[in-house]
């Protein structure tokens, strides 16, 4: 294809951008074009659709690779049709969950790494070193272990326990097993469990416990027999009769004439048992323990004085998880204890049982995880006139799940009366891959309880003696605390590695021995804090809930069983996330949807998390393991694959909760130059010329017919033009006189240093330039205001002049204008790079920076990342709003009060109860309404001192410095360029600015506090009548990055759209023209929750209310989504608008001609009728006018083209005046 014509297709002014790449056939092109704001796709299409040998696409963008090439892979397909028709695609939704605060503590603002070590094991004398010696220890004591049953008890004295522990030790060396053989239990009756592991122990054999399984299913047993190079089952007779290798513990003990064997001697870090790793879907892994970890577990657990020697302690969890094995049966033959253990099945059918056994035995210590203390809570508030003698009862553990605050305080509320205090209340945490416990706090603790994010989490303490505990982040690298992680552990107790797994070993372990535990936690003056487990999560938009905090809520909703809730995470795929979804057992037959509505509404209010899935179980359908734990990721699976389907409550969740998907952020992006004949500079030509040199060298470039005007004290003419002092009306007035009609206006003065007068000086050079609306070619200039790559000095005040630019652009749709932005180097390069840019078609676009030749445009990214930092905001904390009296902070501060329980001090202009303040009032009363814990100041933020001390005065209240300013202050002012007055252009007075310079003073000297700028889009997409405003916003968008930059202030600032009916918004009638534009008018609640959201996001500048597929945004946004602007008419529906309908657009059509200047059709879009609110206002007008109807506003906005709007009419009825009395009178 011929350059002349590419040249041809760029010099349209409705064309943006053009790609032209060889079709198949020798002499054919595939032609590619972006249109301007205000072209009609249809007809670019259609004009060059005429031209022979070429197949035409209209897209809203050229996609682009990192370094500025076109992605060919990405272009839709080109395609030759008779018709075409514009391709309708959608905004796009997603479920936003709303990032509650992530550092509520008060902890030191001093930076301390979560690193923390336990204190030294103390390790006596006569304490034994191995399990063996442990046993021959206790023999000499009265101690027993006692396992209890629905058949009674069973009491073996420990020398008895070793009498017949070394008996089967004695059976399983005949049979050929030497020491270190693997012996697979799978027992169900507890006095056999408890002489089998003492005769492994005692002959140097490696237990492994597994559940008793049913005979049909003893498959597993096999497979891990044979995993362990065919180690013999000690299992029950029945079960032992099938197995090859199956064995009772009877036959063992009474093997004819065998010798009582010898008492291994093992060395310390001897594997002593192995535990199969619970919770696991796949092949579970076999967890070493040496006896050098089992023996100091429990010699810590003795110096945190959990349990003492001689005490009796009561475990009823099965054996097949570490706790119940390591914790209780082995460490109380350590210390010297009475163990009692009883069957799972006994308690679980009677909780009662659990406090009959305590009373019997005067047990000393016991355990269970949160699901048994919530048990026996149920079981107690059934029986309030049952009565124990607890009063042996010493400590309570809590373990082996996430600890749950409610679950605590309910527990010890029933126990209360048999005199059981938080004092008797321990949690520890730990692993099997630990030897259990880690970390140990008693519940009485002052700093017991610690929030964060939002929600009460209870603390686990600091490290056990010998344990050392840190928190990492998903790259291994040391988090601070407070801050949640990886949890990682190391001591001498940590497993040694999994049996055979290398692939296991290599993903636990760290290459300097810290083992990844999987946990999900934080550090808080040195102790830990379980938030969760990593794979316990659902993942939202990449923002994590833990399940167990969801489950909370859930538990105490009427309708729902208590212990019986699990949340998990479902894919979606559609969405690319996942679904929340909850399953519970209802505690009632009642109606089901009732108790899921509840969910849903709770869920929603307290975390602001949709539910997308509601199943209603039956008790056996909810899977646990043997050790009590919920099978989350089975429930999961099951919902994925449509197992619960049947139980899946009707008319809940789905897509309900979704928000737009409007949230962006703008990165400048290479494109390659695409150079013209030429600068297209068209005389006469007005230069402002700059004092650096650059006009001097750049008028070597331009054409006989220029003049120059330069800034100086005087007003004079010179040989080129005149001197001028620009903040002198009659200078300008002058000028205007002397002038005839410009083409062009070149605007340099926005080269020279940092000044807050580029932007009014810019406002009265238009003014001057610009004669009975006429549109001329503007070209505005600065250098190094956007910091591309990183040289760049980010001149603040040219923001100001690139918004005003942008302006007149929307004002004077007929003219051009374009802000170029250029490498900080000498006048001469300078005038150089300005000639070329001005050669280059990207100066259709509004803005365009040069960059080492190469220009740079503005593009959009969504924003879609995981949220990776925690949220500025903190419960119970401290903020200050400026602005906030309006509607906006009306909206927020009530959402953020809500949530964080935080306190506000509102700073407003007005009084309170000043006249004409109605509005004021009415937001006033709706935060004290809420409960919102809210103050006001009326001060002047012009008055920087009387700011300082409102500040001040309150934190003095509070008792505790501030967290956070958030600025929202501004004015709104609606006003024509040419009406503007620069004498009021003073925008560093403005309230958003002034705001921002008093907010970041504020913070500046409170360093641990946060700086969080509301801004509106208008800094970046400047509209008609909007130039002060447009200004002050983008200047926002400058100086917050500036101080970013220079230093190191971490501010987010967020550019919003419309709040739909809030603040200024209130009372727009074209809230629907901006979002032709690609505005949204966002509810308030969608708005709170994307703002919510985004501050969990690194600072920075966001732009919140965004839709791509608007006419002044499309062209930037950039991804490869949706990209075709028109499709052949064969494959959409085909308007097919009814007779009275057609007949409608016609007169519509003829209304407009020659009003617009562009071809109409069916498929012209509304928004290509007017750019600015008043063109809307006539088009609106003239076609009320020639149908002789209304035309809601509403509908009129709504509509996407001319044919859309004449059948909503039709279908409306709106259309009858048009063939009416006026028609048939004809």
């Amino acid at each position: 294809m011929s350059t002349a014509f590419v040249q041809q297709i760029f010099a349209r002014p409705d064309v943006l951008d053009c790609l032209a790449i060889p079709a198949e056939v020798p002499g054919e092109y595939h032609v590619y074009v972006v249109p301007s704001a205000d072209a009609d796709p249809i007809e670019v299409q259609r004009e060059l659709s005429r031209t022979p040998k070429i197949a035409v696409r209209v897209l809203r963008r050229i996609p682009r690779r990192p370094d500025g090439e076109p992605d060919l892979a990405a272009l839709p397909e080109a395609q030759a049709a008779e018709d075409w028709v514009p391709v309708r695609y959608p905004l796009g939704h997603r479920r936003v969950g709303v990032h509650r605060p992530a550092q509520d503590h008060t902890a030191s603002t001093v930076r301390r790494l979560a690193q923390a070590a336990g204190p030294e094991l103390v390790v006596t004398r006569t304490d034994p070193r191995t399990l063996p010696a442990a046993l021959r220890a206790a023999a000499a004591t009265a101690h027993s272990v006692v396992t209890v049953g629905p058949d009674g008890e069973t009491r073996m004295p420990y020398d008895r326990l070793l009498e017949r522990g070394l008996r089967l030790a004695a059976g399983l060396s005949g049979r050929g097993l030497l020491p270190g053989a693997k012996v697979v239990l799978a027992l169900h009756d507890l006095a056999d469990y408890v002489v089998a592991v003492w005769g492994c122990l005692l002959g140097g054999f490696v237990p492994v416990t597994a559940v008793e399984p049913k005979r049909d299913d003893a498959g597993v047993l096999v497979a891990l027999s044979q995993r362990l190079l065919d180690a013999p089952i000690l299992t029950s007779p029945p079960l032992a009769e099938s197995l090859e290798l199956g064995v009772t513990v009877g036959e063992l003990c009474t093997a004819a004439a065998l010798p009582v064997a010898e008492v291994h001697a093992p060395d310390p870090d001897d594997v002593a048992v192995l535990v199969l790793s619970s919770g696991s879907t796949g092949r579970p892994k076999l967890i070493q323990l040496t006896h050098r970890a089992i023996v100091e577990n429990a010699l810590a657990a003795r110096q945190v004085d959990l349990i003492r020697a001689g005490e009796t302690s009561l475990n009823w969890l099965p054996f097949d998880h570490a706790p119940a094995l390591v914790m209780y049966l082995l460490r109380d033959a350590v210390l010297g204890c009475t163990s009692v253990h009883a069957s799972t099945s006994y308690i679980t059918a009677a909780p009662l049982r659990w406090l009959d056994l305590l009373e019997r035995y005067r047990v000393a210590h016991t355990w269970s995880a949160n699901f048994g203390y919530r048990m026996l809570t149920a079981a107690l508030e059934q029986a309030p006139r049952r009565q124990w003698d607890l009063s042996a009862l010493r400590t309570l553990l809590n373990a082996g799940e996430q600890c749950i605050p409610a679950v605590v305080d309910g527990f010890l509320g029933e126990l209360a009366r048999f005199g059981v205090t938080a004092a008797n209340f321990v949690h520890m945490w730990g692993m099997a891959e630990t030897a259990t416990a880690a970390s140990c706090a008693y519940f009485d603790a002052a700093d017991h309880i610690v929030t964060h994010s939002g929600i009460d989490y209870i603390s686990m303490g600091a490290p056990a003696p010998g344990s050392r505990l840190r928190i990492v982040d998903e790259n291994l690298l040391p988090l601070d605390e407070y801050t949640i992680g990886r949890l990682q552990v190391r001591g001498s107790r940590v497993t040694p590695g999994y049996l055979d797994s290398p692939e296991a070993n290599a993903a636990a372990f760290t290459v300097d021995g810290w083992l990844d535990t999987g946990d999900l936690a934080f550090l808080a003056d040195g102790k830990l804090v379980i938030t969760g487990r990593a794979k316990d999560v659902v993942v939202v938009n990449g923002a994590k809930y833990h399940s167990h905090t969801i489950e909370e809520l859930v538990h105490e909703i009427e309708g729902v069983r208590r212990g019986y809730v699990a949340a998990v995470g479902v894919a979606d795929p559609e969405l690319g996330t996942e679904l929340l979804g909850i399953c519970y057992v209802p505690a009632d037959s009642g109606d089901q949807r009732r108790t899921a509505a509840r969910i849903t509404a709770t869920v929603g209010e307290r975390l602001g998390l949709p539910v997308g899935m509601i199943a209603a179980l039956t008790t056996a359908e909810f899977p646990r393991t043997t050790g009590g734990k919920i099978q989350r990721a089975v429930l999961a699976r099951r919902l994925a694959d449509g197992e619960l389907a049947a139980r899946v409550v009707d008319g809940v969740g789905g897509a309900s909760g979704t928000t737009p998907d409007c949230v962006y952020v703008t990165r400048w992006r290479p494109v390659p130059p695409s150079p013209r004949h030429a600068t297209g500079l068209r005389g006469p030509i007005v230069l402002f010329a700059d004092a650096s040199g650059v006009a001097a060298e750049f008028t070597r470039q331009l054409p006989d017919d220029y003049l120059l005007v330069r800034q100086g004290t005087d007003f004079r003419r010179t040989e080129d033009g005149f001197v001028i002092d620009p903040d002198l009306d009659q200078h300008w007035a002058a000028v205007r006189a002397a002038l005839g009609t410009p083409q062009t206006v070149v605007y340099l003065w926005s080269l020279a240093a940092e000044t807050d007068s580029y932007a009014k000086h810019l406002v009265s050079a238009i003014q001057c330039c610009t004669h009975d609306g006429a549109g001329l070619r503007l070209i505005t200039v600065s250098r190094g205001a956007h910091v591309l790559t990183g040289t760049e000095s980010g001149i603040v005040a040219a923001a100001a002049t690139a918004a005003v630019t942008a302006v007149y652009r929307q004002e004077y749709p007929g003219s051009e204008a374009v802000h170029i932005d250029l490498a900080e180097s000498a006048p001469e390069r300078t005038a150089r790079d300005l000639a070329i840019a001005l050669g280059d078609h990207s100066t259709a676009y509004p803005e365009v920076a040069w960059r080492q030749g190469r220009p740079y445009l503005p593009a959009l990214t969504r924003v879609d990342a995981p949220v990776t930092v925690p949220s500025p905001l903190r419960t119970d904390g401290r903020y200050v709003v400026l602005g906030g009296a309006g509607g906006i902070g009306t909206e927020l501060v009530r959402d953020l009060a809500a949530t964080l329980r935080a306190r506000f001090l509102i700073v407003g202009r007005r009084a309170l109860d000043g006249p004409n303040n109605t509005a004021l009032q009415d937001n006033w009363r709706k935060l004290r309404d809420a409960g919102a814990q809210v103050e006001y100041a009326a001060v002047d933020l012009r008055d920087e001192s009387a700011v300082r001390a409102a500040v001040t005065a309150a934190e003095n209240r509070w008792g505790a410095p501030l967290d956070g300013v958030i600025q929202l202050a501004g004015e709104y002012r609606l006003r024509t360029l040419r009406a503007e007055q620069p004498a009021d252009w003073d925008l560093t007075a403005t309230g958003h600015l002034r705001g921002l310079l008093v907010a970041a003073a504020l913070v500046r000297e409170r360093p641990s506090s946060q700086l969080i700028l509301g801004s509106s889009l208008m800094g970046e997409f400047p509209a008609a009548g909007c130039a002060a405003y447009a200004a002050t916003n983008a200047l926002s968008r400058a100086l917050t990055a500036e101080l970013r930059r220079r230093d190191g202030m971490p501010i987010t600032r967020l550019a919003w759209s419309l709040w739909r009916a809030t603040g200024v918004n209130a009372g727009n009638r074209y809230e629907a023209a901006a979002a032709a534009r690609g505005f949204l008018a966002l509810r308030p609640d969608d708005a709170v929750r994307l703002t919510v959201e985004t501050l969990c996001r690194p600072p920075g500048d966001y732009q919140i209310g965004i839709d791509r597929r608007g006419t002044d945004v499309r062209a930037l946004v950039d991804d490869t989504r949706d990209l075709a602007l028109t499709e052949p008419a064969g494959t959409a529906p085909p308007a097919d608008l009814a007779p009275v309908a057609a007949a409608t657009l016609g007169h519509m059509i003829r209304a407009l001609d020659g009003f617009t200047g562009l071809p109409l059709s069916a498929h012209t879009p509304l928004s290509a009728l007017g750019r600015t609110s008043v063109q809307m206002v006539q088009v609106h007008a003239r076609l009320e006018g020639a149908l002789d109807t209304a035309i809601p506003h509403e509908m009129f906005f709504a509509a996407p083209t001319l044919g859309a709007l004449a059948g909503a009419l039709h279908e409306s009825g709106q259309q009858a005046s048009v063939f009416g009395p006026a028609t048939s009178a004809t």
